[in-house]
């Protein structure tokens, strides 16, 4: 079973996903693949002559931090930077997907799930959503001045325009004791579902 985790920023996605992976199932985290493929040197090349040399740090790493203040406010190299990064995203967690063993839980880790076009390889979906405040601390304590954390929470798509029936939706309220209560309680709903789908396949 693969379940996809996806949300706003800040609103817990990581922490959720590790209460989870602590349970036993496995991770894969789609910014992490993105962090991996940012050092193919085709895609190095596709993003210098997008953004220039500057987008490459001394250490041959993605400049992050330099490439989020240039597409945060430039639709067109947002949706260039989209054009380089989706494709080889999502065929590299095709490829992952493919080795895993069909009876065991997946979960991906995916803030641009729908964008990138990776909900068409999950059975479910899970939204994590989170108070405003407690986003602006969360991003106010990365580095983030307040005008720039309320625009990055703003900049980022509503649920509405995505969320499916059966979706799940957790809630997040900063409080890490109940968030593990929440990731333990879905748990547990989800194995229960997986042995009564075995059960009746067997009998």
């Amino acid at each position: 079973m693969i379940i996809a985790l996806t949300g706003g920023i800040a609103t817990g996605k990581s922490e959720f996903a590790h209460y989870l992976k602590e349970k036993g199932w496995e991770v894969i985290d789609a910014d992490e693949i993105a962090r991996q493929l940012s050092k193919n040197p085709l895609i190095q090349k596709s993003l210098k002559e997008v953004f220039g040399p500057e987008v490459i740090s001394s250490d041959g790493g993605l400049n992050r931090r330099y490439l989020s203040r240039i597409v945060f406010y430039d639709k067109e190299k947002r949706e260039k930077l989209n054009e380089i990064f989706f494709p080889p995203i999502k065929s590299k967690i095709e490829e992952v997907l493919s080795k895993k063993a069909k009876d065991k839980v997946v979960l991906l880790v995916a803030p641009l799930l729908y964008e990138a076009g990776l909900d068409s390889l999950v059975d479910l979906i899970v939204w994590i959503e989170a108070p405003r405040d407690l986003k602006l601390e969360r991003l106010e304590k990365l580095g983030f001045s307040f005008n720039e954390a309320l625009l990055r929470i703003r900049a980022g798509t509503p649920r509405s325009l995505y969320q499916k029936p059966g979706d799940q939706v957790i809630f997040n309220d900063g409080r890490r004791e109940t968030l593990k209560e929440k990731a333990n309680l879905f748990y547990k709903e989800v194995t229960e579902e997986l042995l009564e789908k075995e059960s009746l396949g067997h009998a």
